[in-house]
């Protein structure tokens, strides 16, 4: 641009200024990559929302020759306590590289959205956006509207415009996310089958706006925030307007809910998503074993025997040597009594930590022996069609021993003590199918034999026990196709 044009462009801003500070309603000149909203020229004290498509900065004084403290961007809410001309003073705005500024914002890129009560609302800082995801690492993206479900792209779909939507856990790769980071702090959720990544469908930023997948484009409507929901649940704010975030549609539970863009409501957990970490076990990005839990396992249990025990037990695949092994490595692990030990009670434990996605996963409702072999079926790779993932009673998502009784029954795969012989690796059931185990080895005929078995949760631990084949404590037996 020629110093001549920059003098016009200079001059026509100071004259369209002046006439706006004498009372005529005008629509400000543009500049390039920041749209102007429509103003009258008396502002008011209230909350504000930035509108822009660039950066809007913030400056220690009211006016552009004021130095510039740091820089938001499109969307931003805010509060303004003082009025000075075209600027606002606000005590808290929340800066692109995630810090919270205080300072005076241009009020010309900005749009009032009403009044508000000085003292009260003005004192609650503004939330900042958080980056707790590993870089490029895998997870599962699970609503807390229907915890047993995940973000899912349908059909497994390789084409751009693929619907997203929810979908029961299969651990399949249409279902798993690489996170990746931009240098602003937001995200990229890159679907693991087929490269592509979520996207508001025409980048429209409106409540009900579909979710797809789509080429990277590097686009806003791409980008997304994490906001802390607590409870290891997140927000996921759109870039292009962080007003809206990530929504099961209609806070439904139903195989194929649309996922759909929605306004931001604190308490709607149909906006709230927990990213579930895919974390083999074995740190083996070839394994396909399914490792839940955005804390993964904790530093005491990553310290103990038991896990290094796990890492060395020989295993061969999906089969039933490889299964005895991986829970004869967990024998003598004892529940913890708080998130991260590993001594204590009340059914804290890694394996709940890992299953339910959660370090706060315990009390009457997590009996975890069946849990206990849905982790060790899935550290040797042992699909769900072989072994069953989670079931749902009336309070969580869980492995139910009676439900996976059933669940071999339906198949032809459940035989009654007294008419078969185990093998090492078929999954023992108890009396009144409140318990569950592996067996371990079998010796001995009829009713004289003895069964050893692993079991986790007995006296709140994995321990071995021997049972006689008579039926008394061992009534049947699931036999898994490996």
């Amino acid at each position: 641009m020629t110093k001549r044009k920059k003098k016009f462009i200079g001059a026509a801003l100071s004259l369209v200024m002046s006439i706006g500070t004498i009372g005529f309603p005008i629509q400000y000149a543009k500049i390039p990559g920041i749209q102007p909203v429509i103003a009258s020229a008396a502002y008011v004290t209230g909350r504000y929302q930035v509108n822009v498509t660039g950066t809007l900065n913030i400056r220690s004084g009211a006016g552009t020759n004021y130095s510039i403290k740091g820089g938001t961007t499109n969307g931003v809410q805010f509060v303004v306590t003082k009025i000075s001309e075209n600027w606002g003073y606000t005590d808290s705005i929340q800066c692109k590289d995630g810090t919270v500024q205080s300072g005076w914002v241009s009020l010309l890129y900005c749009s009032y959205l009403g009044a508000v009560t000085l003292g009260t609302e003005t004192a609650v800082k503004q939330e900042t956006y958080v980056t707790p995801l590993e870089n490029r690492g895998i997870y599962y993206l699970s609503p807390a509207c229907a915890p047993g479900c995940v973000v899912d792209i349908a059909e497994a779909s390789q084409n751009n415009c693929a619907n997203a939507l929810m979908w029961q856990k299969q651990c399949s790769p249409n279902q798993q996310f690489k996170i990746i980071k931009n240098e602003d702090g937001s995200y990229v959720f890159s679907a693991v089958h087929s490269g592509k990544v979520l996207d508001i469908q025409g980048g429209s930023a409106r409540d009900g706006a579909n979710v797809i997948q789509y080429t990277d484009r590097q686009t806003d409507n791409q980008a997304w925030y994490l906001y802390d929901a607590g409870d290891d649940y997140y927000y996921i704010k759109s870039k292009k307007n962080q007003n809206y975030c990530l929504n099961v549609y209609g806070g439904g539970s139903r195989n194929g809910t649309d996922i759909r863009i929605w306004h931001f409501n604190p308490s709607d957990n149909a906006l709230k998503f927990r990213f579930v970490r895919y974390y083999p076990f074995f740190e083996n990005e070839n394994v396909s074993s399914m490792q839940l839990g955005i804390q993964s396992y904790s530093t005491e249990y990553r310290n103990s025997r038991f896990y290094r025990s796990a890492q060395t037990a020989p295993r061969t695949g999906a089969n039933r040597g490889s299964l005895v092994n991986i829970a004869r490595s967990q024998i003598g692990y004892h529940e913890g009594s708080y998130a991260g030990d590993i001594i204590g009670n009340n059914n804290l434990c890694e394996y709940n930590r890992w299953y339910y996605a959660s370090s706060k996963a315990y009390g009457t409702d997590y009996a975890w022996c069946a849990v206990f072999i849905n982790w060790c079926m899935r550290q040797v790779n042992v699909p769900v069609s072989v072994y069953p993932d989670r079931y749902y009673n009336s309070k969580v998502y869980t492995q139910r021993v009676g439900a996976v009784k059933t669940w071999f029954s339906s198949r032809g795969r459940y035989e009654s003590y007294s008419s078969y012989t185990p093998k090492p690796g078929d999954i023992a059931i108890f009396t009144d199918a409140k318990h569950i185990g592996i067996v371990e080895k079998y010796s001995g005929v009829g009713s004289a034999a003895v069964i050893t078995t692993v079991e986790g949760n007995t006296g709140d631990a994995v321990l071995q026990h021997t049972y006689y084949n008579d039926g008394k404590s061992i009534i049947g037996f699931c036999i898994p196709n490996y």
